[in-house]
């Protein structure tokens, strides 16, 4: 196979009618309505592969190509669902549910959160999602409890999300 079985993908991804899930901020991240429509455009994104004979897709591929290009949700990978079980902040399958927990988890903690996009971000404004992968992810990597929070004090001052976890 080559890297044509993702012409489909990426055009499909292009199209105007998911244009608002582009960057979702975290208020729309934690809406119904926007979680719905990132699960929509997955199960889309599946049905073009399937249709493309590349066969059916992982959460992590999906979750990893929305992540690099619209930049809607984090990438629900092994690393990322490993955080997400050792700090209990959201369920980990990739649902409407645990899209909508981070959103509302990145709104509840959004003056730590957006430390971290500034002190990352001097050139680039990372989308919420991106942010959000950065942090788990950095915890996964981690094998204490104490050193996973060691990993967000590179990012972030102590406060309300040193509570959380």
């Amino acid at each position: 196979r080559d890297y044509k079985i993702h012409a489909d993908v990426v055009r499909l991804i292009y199209r105007p009618e998911w244009d608002d899930l582009w960057d979702l901020s975290p208020e729309k991240l934690s809406q119904e309505y926007y979680a719905d429509r990132i699960m929509k455009l997955s199960e889309s994104i599946t049905e073009a592969y399937v249709a493309s004979g590349a066969g059916i897709p992982t959460d992590t591929l999906l979750t990893k190509i929305l992540l690099g290009t619209v930049g809607c949700v984090p990438a629900y990978d092994r690393h990322f669902k490993k955080a997400l079980a050792d700090t209990g902040a959201a369920p980990q399958a990739f649902s409407v549910k645990s899209i909508r927990t981070l959103g509302n988890l990145y709104l509840d903690h959004e003056d730590e959160f957006e430390k971290l996009r500034k002190h990352c971000g001097s050139r680039i404004e990372y989308p919420a999602a991106k942010i959000l992968d950065m942090c788990f992810l950095s915890m996964a990597s981690r094998e204490t409890r104490a050193a996973k929070k060691t990993a967000i004090r590179l990012f972030c001052e102590e406060g309300s999300l040193w509570n959380m976890l």
